[in-house]
């Protein structure tokens, strides 16, 4: 993949995390952090095991090789540092999260 076809996954893959928006508008404070809690459990469980198992990392990798950069090889990636940052916004503001 071109460096310029790379680039331009991250970037569709970044518009991505307006999902969560949509998720929490249209959820609603309650039932949004329910999801989000099982959701952050899952990005959490699966960016450590691919961390800690190389075989793992590596299938994850190829897999979305195109996409990650090659520096999050050997440490956790973006979608780690947005869903669990979305989620301790949510529950510091609660229902006053007007994102």
């Amino acid at each position: 993949m071109s460096e310029i076809s790379s680039e331009i996954g991250r970037k569709v893959l970044h518009m991505l995390s307006l999902v969560y928006w949509v998720f929490y508008r249209a959820l609603g404070y309650p039932r949004a952090m329910r999801w989000m809690g099982l959701w952050t459990f899952f990005v959490v469980v699966i960016e450590t095991a691919r961390l800690f198992h190389p075989g793992f990392n590596a299938w994850l990798m190829g897999y979305f090789g195109g996409i990650a950069r090659s520096e999050e090889k050997s440490r956790y990636t973006g979608i780690f540092h947005t869903t669990v940052g979305v989620y301790l916004v949510l529950l510091a503001y609660g229902e006053r999260a007007d994102l």
